[in-house]
């Protein structure tokens, strides 16, 4: 899963697509007001547009994933790829666990049933976990998370002081979550599948999760079917 420098490249030269259609660039001029969605509580279209964009496309794709890619690629044979198993080492190897199955959980639920996910999940379907580890090892998004969970994970092991800063999170962060989630069970999260930002169905299900004990409504307040895409990320833990 090593990077390569052609890789770093592309993700430095990546562009804003949006920004090349015709609605697209009405959008960047838009003074209308966003409806709902999931990014914004309130700003216009051109507000959020910008920002997207900044973030998105400058930020993440031109800074944060090369700086990441090229750390890794130059520490190299110093970065610590698994935690030694040893006492003071248990919470740094619960995180290094949990962050690997977390990642193959969000592959098969998230990345394969949002958007345009479909030839993914044919993929896993036919060739299971073997199938799954090829679509990692080829995800830019995959392989940049791994690549800061090795960077953490190395930081953490050669540095008393973020170690322990590290114990004490994961403790308030166990302690917060079964605050949140007492039975470990009624996890009332919905995945967000859609391309589209303003997926009104998500919303709706969304409330209807907090509010009622999680069982999924088979029509929306419209009497419309609930679509399929939306039943998929209705998730239970």
């Amino acid at each position: 899963m090593e990077w390569t420098w052609k890789q770093i490249l592309r993700q430095m030269t990546m562009r804003n697509p949006v920004k090349k259609t015709k609605e697209g660039k009405e959008t960047f001029k838009s003074n209308e007001p966003l409806p709902q969605n999931i990014y914004e509580i309130t700003a216009t279209h051109k507000q959020h547009a910008i920002k997207f964009h900044w973030i998105h496309f400058v930020f993440k794709y031109k800074f944060f994933q090369p700086v990441v890619m090229i750390f890794e690629k130059i520490l190299g044979k110093y970065i610590c790829y698994k935690p030694a198993n040893l006492w003071h080492n248990k919470n740094i190897l619960a995180f290094d666990d949990a962050f690997d199955v977390s990642l193959r959980e969000w592959y098969k639920k998230y990345i394969a049933n949002a958007g345009d996910g479909k030839t993914e999940k044919k993929l896993i379907e036919k060739g299971g976990e073997k199938a799954l580890d090829k679509l990692i090892s080829n995800s830019y998004s995959a392989k940049t998370l791994m690549s800061l969970k090795h960077i953490m994970v190395t930081v953490l092991l050669y540095d008393n002081a973020y170690k322990e800063f590290m114990n004490i999170l994961m403790f308030n962060i166990t302690k917060g979550m079964n605050s949140i989630y007492k039975d470990h069970k009624d996890v009332k999260h919905l995945l967000y599948l859609h391309n589209n930002p303003f997926n009104v169905h998500y919303f709706l299900l969304g409330q209807i999760l907090q509010n009622d004990k999680g069982k999924m409504p088979k029509k929306d307040k419209d009497g419309k079917p609930i679509p399929e895409k939306v039943k998929v990320a209705f998730r239970d833990a």
